[in-house]
């Protein structure tokens, strides 16, 4: 026998031999899968000529179902190797996509040998559609609605270069809804960059990017969700491992800030088993403790008894230990979690996967056996492994069944592969094999806890179960004898221990018989990476040089050719560095920097290349990761290609190369992943198939189971005040959560430099880059770089969203010192404007400062400590709020917004006219202001605004058109519509351009995403979508509705085409027989049920849809055309019977769209009906609500609709009627542009933005303004036609004056506001507020209303206003089953109703304090008709208790001012200046200061005021 260690990734001898009818003329060798749009590489090796000294051409087909789809064609000479290359096309197209399961048709590799050598041979194929890898980044991995999406996307090949290729981006929600599509983009260096706006209310859950490139496509998801950013993290940490019989468990809880510091804070724990809990046990289980973080460390031990744990349970297996940490100085709380399922050994053996599965009769076997703790960690003692086996040998006795004979085919013309067939099985009880003991050893177990184990099997020996015991642990390993006919072998070892790609790998062989010369090939990445023959050194060893191309896993096959043509070989599977050769580096000029200061980072990579960079907060990656590009993701896509789903790291400190293992050569070619061609013997063991014990590897036994300041007299005031103060710098007020998110192109340098401020925020900060590179690739960093942003002393508070005019709200703020010595701290709260300080004078009194309040505290080393502010807000609107602090070592400020709101209800009156001067250059009007009685004290404000383009004021304010909440599916296409009337319009006139495109673009994909989150299964729509509580399905009309506005927004951004036809067949399919088209779902607006005329109405309305949507499907399909003729007929035949003009209105419109024969004889019988009035045209409808009295706010919506459509009709036709209907819309428009509700809105905005884009004119004038002494001038013309003018009135006249001159028309509204308590209008519902229970921290009201007119209404709202410093508990109305919608705006919560009647509706709402803010105002409630909205009814709320309350009862002795009264003595005898007597000076300690006074001539001081005959003056107090 011969023995020499060889190394090969494939090796193969070559030996030029024929025996046994083996040729053994050709070897090729090729990996086993192949890709489209790459080379499929064939490695070729003549051994032998038919014909001598003729080459050999060989042509190879890949061949799918019979049909060639590629080849290629090579030329090879006797004795040497060559590669045959197949350029794949990339456009392999499925047979059939099943649902789990695309098929892409059997694949084989025909080859076919001529001239010197004459052969052909094929064999099967793997098809793998992946050929490219798609990388996709997101600024973070989870979003808040309203944020913005920002993402990167490119693709690179299997060699990580990019591919500069068309892209396709589709963006998902949670629903699988489509919402954003970016077709065929590319970018610089092929990443493409973009943002998508998330919509307020977007659907929550996980949604996904789509990538799709040349044929592939990859999805990357992130989080939509409503979070707060934990600015601290909870860990639990259980011990590494619990033994099961362990008495007790000990851990810990650590609470750490997201910049390194620990957490002052109480600690609640819970404990429970994790199985199993006793049948029918109904009593507490588990184990809860509270507990306190350690200042110093911000961690707390706890210890928990298995006798407390088994409570309730017949065993215990494991247990999840759930920590929630209460932060003492805010009151926050998060939580953490840990898990561990018990073991019954401290320690832990296993066989690694390195160790081979099979042996090789007569060479040593080696394997290796890890012993460590449960945690991995290395026993670190001198210990011994004992190393036991079970040998498997061939029964002696025969098999008492007779089977057939044996069978050895031996083909004329051998083509690759032998089989040898063996007896048929005999009896199930006859064993083929059995079993003695084998050999075992002693083992010494090193330091590192890896124990090598050689042994060699025994020659009869066909398995073996090996075994390695340590202190009654046990490790498993069973082992196959590998065969081979003629009992030759090789055996491939790794010597080079660190592969890296550029230098070379020495290899070692041993065989069985002599062999001198070999043929290797190494393959990576699912490509030959490299072939050829070695011949074997002296020393059996020989060497390659690795490339990148076989990083960062290889497999090398090695095998020689026996002269009887027996292929023997052997292969190894083993790491390479250096898969990445573009190196990137991020680094800052600092790792720790305070709030505001410039770093400097440097980025490095190969020159030219394109690098991205990303920072975000460390709080955002607490709650969701996996957004970046990392170097482990790089290498998990990589090894994809090689058929490995991970990147496999080095056990423990060392590089284990992987054996590939197998039971004969056949077993070793197909487990390296190639497939082999060739006249030579491949062997193949074919097992003989009985029913014989199975030997398991049995691992482990697991179970199935799977406070505030107080007076101090310590505190030296002068230490902190005057000059030794340091001063306060940059107020911090800039918090995002992602701060960097830039590209940056590098030139020949391969450098750039950036300098960017750090942000407000006290956290740490993530940030990494990624580069690509046309040549060199994909390259990225190899871990994020932290950057700190703090500072060892500073400040924070928050606020409210918002609190009302005259409630006293309590600041807190927290100081945080984590210097090294305590410190006198001064806080201010310096009154920048807008509300007062709540002080208290010496005698106990309250009242309000405008003056700065100063506080004075002492903060320990290393905690923070809080301090109360109370003030009164008295502005309305958005006032600043600023903190600061200092000290004589540092100081710190922060700057936030509290909005301010007036009491009640707002109220406004707008008074728009159109100013025309194209039949005259003068206009002169009145305007009538006058305020009712009973406005809210300095609630009323009054304003001018003026613009030249009749819709430049909804232009304006497109964000605020819907005054009524928009929480329902309908509601949001009526805020979406005007985004697309807008864009239309300036399209039209040729001004669609940003900023304005860009805007309206973002309001639209929004708009789009947040619909369909009402989309039902079949395409329809309703507004409340497929919800427990909607139990009629989609809306005919809605549906309708959403048609047609979505196909109008594909004229600007993507809408799925699929969602268009889904919803129109909806439609289809639920039109009646007569041509009409019924409600199936619900109808919130009345108005569409018909009336006179019996459906009419919701018939038109669909109709229009139909025809809006013409040109988007097939003008031959049928069944769509058949639709729209059968709803003209009945139309046609409704006409006559139609005699309301709302209906007619939408009838007529329709009618014209679809160009029917009696279209004109409808616009005839609407204007019949129409009324005149005041240079108005517009038409009455009978029961909307009227005006009795000034400033009763009724809108006419159905009046406005009604003009609306009148408006479309008379525009299409040319019509001078436009101006007066033209004229009434506009006096209807509110101050933001829109009317009383959503359809109203929708169709006359339509209408107006259709008119001003037919009709627009030149502008040339000068418009005056005068109201009472004020008088304002504005300039319009064709330069700022759209911008919007205003001025506001500092008094509130009873009228004023517009004047024009000049040429044009323009818009003038004259808009007031205010608020009142309540307003006199005629009773539509009862409405009734309770207060059932009450508290300092709590109420419970209850609401009913009912309605008080015929029938009931459409769907109506009720808006519930909360009480300063409350909030609502949502969860109490979940399960309310007449409550369709649920939301929380700001400081209200809104119920969604379908309807009500005359029953009495109530509903229970718990309140809950959330912020400190005493003296509450009352609040309001309001129940709307939504469709209807002057059937109102507004009542106010308030809890006596809670107006008691003041800012001592919720803030005690944490607010200064709340303290006991100060304490004075005499402190000697002082002389007076003014006097020649003396009096007595007093010094008293008053809010942590010494105060010295002293009383008037004539008082005297009593202990407590100056006192003299019963009058009571204030001291003259002075430092």
């Amino acid at each position: 026998m011969w023995t020499r260690p060889v190394f090969g990734a494939v090796v193969a001898a070559m030996w030029i031999a024929c025996a046994y009818g083996y040729d053994s003329s050709y070897i090729m060798i090729s990996p086993r899968r192949f890709r489209p749009g790459l080379t499929y590489d064939i490695s070729v090796s003549i051994l032998k000529l038919d014909t001598p000294n003729l080459p050999v051409t060989i042509t190879a087909v890949i061949d799918r179902n019979g049909t060639a789809i590629a080849g290629g064609v090579g030329v090879f000479r006797l004795g040497s190797s060559g590669t045959l290359s197949i350029q794949v096309p990339r456009d392999i197209e499925p047979v059939n996509v099943y649902r789990y399961y695309t098929y892409y048709g059997d694949f084989k590799l025909k080859v076919i040998g001529n001239g010197g050598l004459t052969f052909t041979n094929e064999t099967w194929l793997q098809f793998d559609s992946k050929s490219l890898s798609i990388f996709t980044q997101t600024d973070k991995g989870i979003y808040q609605p309203g944020q913005t999406v920002r993402f990167r996307a490119f693709a690179t090949g299997p060699d990580l270069k990019p591919i500069i290729a068309p892209m396709t981006v589709e963006i998902y929600d949670a629903r699988e809804n489509r919402v954003k599509q970016m077709i065929d983009v590319q970018g610089e260096a092929g990443i493409v960059s973009s943002e998508m706006a998330l919509p307020s209310e977007p659907v929550l859950g996980d949604w996904k990017i789509k990538v799709k490139i040349l044929g592939e496509s990859k999805e990357t998801e992130f989080e939509v969700d409503e979070y707060v950013l934990p600015k601290f993290e909870v860990k639990v940490e259980l011990p590494p491992y619990i033994l099961e019989d362990a008495p007790s468990i000990t851990g810990k809880v650590v609470a750490t800030y997201t910049y390194g510091k620990p957490v002052e804070g109480t600690v609640t724990l819970r404990a429970v088993p994790t199985c199993c809990k006793k049948y029918r046990y109904n009593g507490t289980y588990g184990v809860e403790q509270r507990m306190v973080l350690d200042k110093v460390t911000g961690e707390a031990s706890f210890t928990l008894l298995r006798e407390d744990l088994l409570i309730g349970h017949n065993n215990i297996y494991g247990i999840e230990v759930k920590a929630n940490v209460t932060e003492t100085l805010t009151g926050i709380t998060l939580s953490g979690e840990e898990s561990k399922y018990f073991v019954n050994s401290p320690y832990k053996v296993e066989w690694l996967q390195n160790s081979p599965s099979s042996f090789k009769p007569g060479l040593a076997y080696k394997g290796y056996v890890k012993v460590t703790y449960q945690d991995d960690t290395p026993l670190g003692k001198p210990a011994t492994l004992n190393i036991t086996s079970t040998v498997r040998y061939k029964n002696p006795n025969p098999d008492p069944t007779p089977s057939p004979p044996f069978i050895q085919p031996v083909p004329l013309k051998p083509v690759g592969i032998a089989k040898r067939s063996i007896a048929f099985p005999g009896p199930w009880w006859y064993d083929p094999l059995l079993s003695r003991e084998g050999p075992s050893m002693l083992l010494s177990i090193p330091e590192d806890g890896i124990v090598e184990v050689t042994l060699t099997p025994p020659s009869d020996a066909q398995q073996m179960d090996l075994r390695a015991e340590y202190e009654k642990r046990t490790g498993y390993r069973n082992i196959n004898r590998m065969h081979s006919p003629s009992d030759s072998y090789l055996q491939l070892l790794v010597i080079t221990t660190d592969a890296v790609a550029g230098q070379y790998a020495t290899f070692a062989v041993t065989t069985t018989e002599q062999v001198d010369q070999l043929n290797y090939q190494v393959l990576a990445r699912g490509e030959i990476a490299a072939s050829g023959v070695v011949t074997l050194t002296s020393s059996s060893t020989f060497r390659i040089p690795l490339t990148s191309s076989m990083a960062p896993r290889a497999q090398m096959v090695v095998y020689y050719v026996r002269p009887d043509g027996e292929i023997v070989n052997d292969g190894v599977s083993f790491n390479v560095e250096g898969a990445i050769q573009n190196m990137v580096s991020l680094n800052a000029s600092r790792s720790e920097a305070e709030p505001g200061q410039s770093v400097d980072l440097r980025v490095r990579a190969d020159p030219n290349s394109v690098v991205c960079l990303l920072a975000v907060d460390q709080s955002v990656l607490l709650l969701n990761k996996g957004n970046d590009i990392t170097k482990d993701g790089i290498m998990e896509e990589v090894n994809q290609y090689g058929g490995f789903g991970f990147y496999p790291g080095p056990f423990y400190r060392y590089w284990w190369p992987y054996s590939i293992s197998g039971t004969d050569a056949k077993d070793v070619f197909n487990n390296a992943g190639v497939i082999i061609l060739t006249d030579a013997l491949v062997y193949e063991k074919i097992e003989a198939h009985r029913l014989v014990p199975k030997y398991l590897e049995i691992g482990d036994r697991n179970r199935a189971l799977a406070s505030g300041p107080v007076p101090e007299e310590s505190v030296d005031s002068t230490d902190s005040s005057g000059n030794d103060l340091q001063p306060v710098g940059r107020v911090r007020q800039y918090f995002p959560e992602t701060w960097i998110w830039s590209e940056v192109s590098l030139g020949s340098s391969g450098m750039a430099d950036m300098s960017v401020v750090v942000p407000d925020t006290i956290t740490s900060w993530s940030a990494s880059a990624f580069a690509v590179n046309p040549v060199t690739g994909l390259g990225v960093v190899d871990d994020p770089s932290k950057i700190r942003v703090f500072r060892p002393f500073f400040v924070s508070f928050n606020l409210p969203y918002s609190v009302t005019r005259g409630e006293e709200i309590i600041l807190q703020a927290v100081v945080f010192n984590y210097m090294d010595r305590e410190l006198n701290v001064k806080v201010t709260l310096p009154n920048t404007g807008g509300f007062l300080n709540i002080v208290r004078n010496m005698f106990g009194e309250f009242s309000t400062s405008a003056e700065e309040q100063v506080l004075r505290i002492k903060v320990p080393a290393n905690t923070g400590k809080s301090v109360f502010f109370p003030i009164v807000p008295v502005a309305l609107g958005r006032i600043d709020v600023e903190i600061r602090a200092q000290s004589n070592m540092a100081a710190d400020a922060v700057r936030r917004q509290l909005l301010v709101e007036a009491e009640g209800l707002e109220r406004e009156l707008n008074r728009a006219m159109i100013v025309d001067l194209s039949k005259s250059r003068t206009f002169s009007a009145n305007v009538d202001l006058a305020l009712p009685q009973g406005v809210v004290q300095g609630s009323a404000r009054a304003s001018v605004s003026v613009i030249g383009d009749l819709i430049g004021n909804i232009v304006e304010n497109l964000e605020h058109l819907m005054r009524l909440p928009s929480g329902c599916g309908e509601q949001t296409m009526a805020a979406l519509a005007p985004d697309v009337f807008v864009a239309k319009y300036f399209k039209a006139l040729g001004q669609l351009v940003e900023p304005i495109k860009s805007k309206l673009i973002g309001f639209m994909e929004k708009g789009v995403m947040r619909e369909i989150t009402y989309q039902h299964p079949d395409g329809s729509y309703s507004a409340w979508g497929p919800t427990k509580n909607n139990k009629k399905g989609g809306s005919t009309w809605l549906t309708a509705f959403v048609m047609k506005i979505f196909h109008q927004i594909k004229e600007f951004t993507f809408v799925d085409d699929e969602v268009l036809r889904k919803g129109l067949q909806f439609l289809i399919n639920n039109q009646a027989e007569n041509g009409s088209f019924p409600e199936v779902g619900s109808v919130h607006s009345r108005n569409l049920q018909g009336g006179s005329g019996k459906g009419a109405p919701l018939t038109a309305f669909v109709l229009i849809a139909l025809k809006e949507n013409d040109d988007a499907v097939n003008a031959n399909w049928t069944e769509f055309q058949r639709a729209i003729s059968s709803a003209v007929s009945f139309l046609e035949n409704q006409l006559p019977s139609l005699n309301d003009p709302y209906p007619l209105a939408i009838v007529t419109y329709a009618l014209h769209l679809a160009k029917s024969p009696v279209a004109n004889m409808a616009l005839n019988k609407l204007n019949a009906m129409a009324t005149y009035e005041d240079g108005y045209k517009y038409w009455k409808i009978a029961d909307t609500p009227r005006c009795e009295y000034r400033y009763c706010y009724n809108p006419p919506t159905q009046e406005v609709e009604t003009a609306g459509y009148a408006l479309f009709v008379h525009n299409a036709i040319n019509n001078e009627q436009s101006i007066p209907i033209l004229k009434y819309l506009v006096s209807k428009q509110n101050s933001y542009g829109s009317f009383g509700s959503t359809q109203d809105t929708v169709v006359a905005l339509q209408a107006l933005t259709e008119y001003v884009a037919l009709y627009a004119t030149t502008r040339d004038m000068t418009i005056r303004v005068t109201a009472g002494g004020s008088s304002e001038s504005f300039t319009v013309n064709d330069q700022n036609a759209l911008v919007l003018q205003r001025a506001e009135f500092p008094d509130i006249p009873q009228q004023a004056t517009i004047s024009a001159r000049g040429s044009g028309s323009a818009l003038v509204q004259v808009t007031v506001k205010y608020n009142v308590m309540s307003d006199k209008r005629e009773k539509s519902f009862d409405l009734n507020v309770t207060v059932l229970e009450e508290s300092d921290n709590a109420m419970k009201l209850r609401v009913c209303t009912r309605y008080l007119k015929a029938g009931k209404t459409g769907m109506a709202i009720e808006q519930i206003q909360l009480p300063g410093g409350f909030d609502a508990d949502m969860e109490s109305l979940k399960d309310v089953e007449f409550i369709q919608r649920v939301e929380k705006k700001e400081r209200k919560v809104v119920l969604y109703l379908d309807e009500i009647d005359q029953r009495a509706t109530c509903v229970d709402l718990t309140l809950y304090r959330s912020d400190l803010v005493a003296k509450t105002q009352p609040a309001i409630v309001k129940v709307t008709d939504y469709y209807s909205p002057g059937n109102e009814e507004v009542a106010s709320y308030s809890s006596e208790k809670l107006e008691k309350v003041n800012i001592c009862d919720l803030c005690k002795e944490n607010c200064e001012v709340c303290l006991p009264q100060f304490s004075c003595r005499g402190k000697g005898n002082g002389l007076h200046r003014d006097d020649r007597h003396c009096d007595r000076f007093y010094y008293c300690f008053y809010q942590k200061v010494y105060y010295a006074f002293k009383c008037p001539k004539g008082y005297l001081f009593n202990g407590l005021y100056c006192d003299f005959a019963s009058k009571v003056t204030d001291c003259n107090v002075f430092k």
